[in-house]
């Protein structure tokens, strides 16, 4: 009896444990707005901290973060808006406060823009490293002519072989929701579809194009107006941001409107958001394809890098597209693509595991997953159209 009774206690203790475990996180979900105009806000960073767990705001200012149960406060920052700390036990609603522009500290500085921070963009690049494995969760909506028709998101590893070379790929569950039927029948335009997207996010994992495209605004001082100052971070310290816009009556269109934030110390870059300036569209010109032609109604760039081990590395990387395709054969299509990217785990050291891909091509593969992979992740959350199509296509795959 004594042994049962013995049996029983450890049995009621392992259980204990084992609820302790699944109680261990909370999830947070509410909006962000404007205080004055009670509007949502997009891309508030949503973090805890130590910044080890963070989301974005979609465009209505919602957001979906699951932390520790241990975790008191989260911080909600935006380089617009002061950075506020609230309680997780508080109702999730939050007004942000608009800086005010004459309270900002700005910063004149002597040297060339490239000069004081270029390291740290070099920086970004020198990060990757020979052995390295990016394990990431990858997301991609396609809204053809106004109508969410692709959606497809995956559990992919990113291989560093050779720094200097794009990273190699193992896909190791995916998902494809398709409503081709509502796009086109003509097998041409599915194809060209199938590519479009995704693709982008493998050139992400070094960040070569973008940090090619900051090197470059910062040095063209005579194209570019710069506002440079100070900032508190979510926890309080110092950070510089660059806000950057183009001059007047400049040659060509391809220039940005964005900003760019780095550490106090410039020696590292923090984050980055940067789109096709909304000034220069009336010069923008088609681009020829093999085809059809390309025209850029709006290309937009953000990422943001985290502290791991000495150095600072890539953590989430979005890239949205909005690209009238015109066409003899296909006709005009408006194709809006938003591709993200979450790295989860960086890890060192790796071999190389047999048949690694080059091309990161979801839209292209079939469904191959042994889990529901894309829940309770730390992400953007899915504006409410995004949600409703998500559904809608899911039901459509169920009946297939």
């Amino acid at each position: 009896m004594r042994k049962s009774i013995q049996l029983y206690s450890v049995l009621f203790v392992f259980l204990g444990s084992l609820l302790g475990l699944q109680a261990q996180t909370q999830v947070l979900k509410g909006t962000v707005m404007d205080r004055q105009s009670r509007m949502g806000i997009e891309g508030v960073m949503v973090s805890t901290p130590e910044g080890t767990d963070f989301t974005l705001t979609n465009s209505e200012g919602d957001f979906v973060l699951e932390v520790s149960e241990q975790v008191a406060s989260v911080w909600f920052s935006q380089i617009n808006y002061e950075v506020k700390a609230v309680s997780t036990q508080a109702a999730m609603l939050i007004e942000l406060e608009a800086r005010s522009n004459e309270l900002e500290e700005i910063i004149v500085l002597t040297k060339p823009l490239k000069t004081v921070f270029g390291s740290a963009l070099e920086r970004v690049t020198q990060a990757v490293e020979q052995g390295d494995r990016y394990q990431t969760y990858v997301r991609a909506f396609n809204l053809i002519n106004d109508d969410l028709s692709n959606v497809a998101d995956g559990l992919v590893d990113f291989y560093i072989e050779n720094p200097k070379k794009h990273p190699l790929i193992n896909v190791k569950q995916n998902r494809v929701l398709t409503a081709k039927t509502e796009v086109s029948s003509e097998d041409n335009l599915d194809e060209m579809l199938n590519v479009i997207g995704v693709e982008g996010l493998r050139y992400a994992i070094g960040d070569k194009q973008r940090v090619r495209d900051l090197q470059t605004i910062l040095k063209r001082e005579k194209d570019y107006e710069y506002v440079i100052k100070k900032q508190k971070g979510i926890r309080g310290e110092e950070t510089i941001v660059v806000e950057f816009h183009p001059k007047e009556n400049l040659k060509g269109w391809q220039y940005y409107k964005g900003h760019m934030v780095f550490t106090a110390d410039q020696e590292y870059l923090l984050s980055y958001r940067y789109a096709l300036a909304e000034s220069y569209k009336h010069k923008r010109v088609e681009l020829p394809m093999i085809f059809a032609r390309m025209f850029f109604q709006d290309m937009e760039y953000c990422g943001i890098y985290r502290k791991y081990l000495e150095d600072y590395q890539l953590s989430y990387v979005a890239i949205y597209s909005n690209i009238d395709l015109r066409s003899k054969l296909l006709g005009n299509n408006n194709i809006v693509i938003l591709e993200e990217l979450v790295v989860n785990n960086i890890s060192k050291n790796e071999t190389l595991p047999p048949k690694l891909e080059k091309e990161l091509n979801l839209f292209g593969r079939q469904s191959n997953y042994q889990t529901e992979f894309w829940k309770n992740r730390n992400i953007r959350l899915l504006t409410a159209r995004e949600q409703n199509t998500l559904k809608t296509l899911e039901m459509v795959q169920q009946t297939n």
